[in-house]
């Protein structure tokens, strides 16, 4: 039992640790540091609380439960930038594309006006 409460009360400071003060989030990068920091896993947190019982793994449950929750507007966050990097590559692919197009149809046109300006001239003399 001491040893589920002394792992609780470690994996508390682990996480206040990790919270960021101003936002009141949990940077699960900082909680992994500190966790690395202490040579202790979220594993042995696991495995110490679920010794006492359910009430243990319950505990354990709903910190993973909150990590979780911690984690999800990172992915959220990382899928919309990474469909916006697709966007703007397909935009600049898209202005290029169009740009070489006008400069082709440009020349097609300028070429298509000298020669008509030559056969204009050359009927002329």
């Amino acid at each position: 039992m001491r040893n589920a409460a002394l792992a609780a009360q470690e994996l508390q400071q682990h996480l206040q640790n990790a919270t960021n003060t101003n936002t009141g989030k949990l940077d699960l990068s900082r909680f992994q540091q500190s966790l690395k920091a202490s040579n202790t896993s979220l594993e042995q947190y696991a495995n110490t609380l679920s010794a006492i019982g359910p009430a243990g793994q319950e505990a354990f449950t709903a910190v993973a439960s909150a990590i979780a929750k911690a984690e999800m507007p990172i992915a959220r966050a990382n899928g919309l930038l990474s469909e916006l990097w697709t966007t703007m590559k397909n935009t600049m692919r898209w202005q290029l594309t169009s740009s070489a197009l006008h400069g082709f149809m440009g020349a097609v046109s300028t070429a298509y006006g000298y020669t008509k300006d030559l056969n204009e001239s050359l009927n002329r003399i």
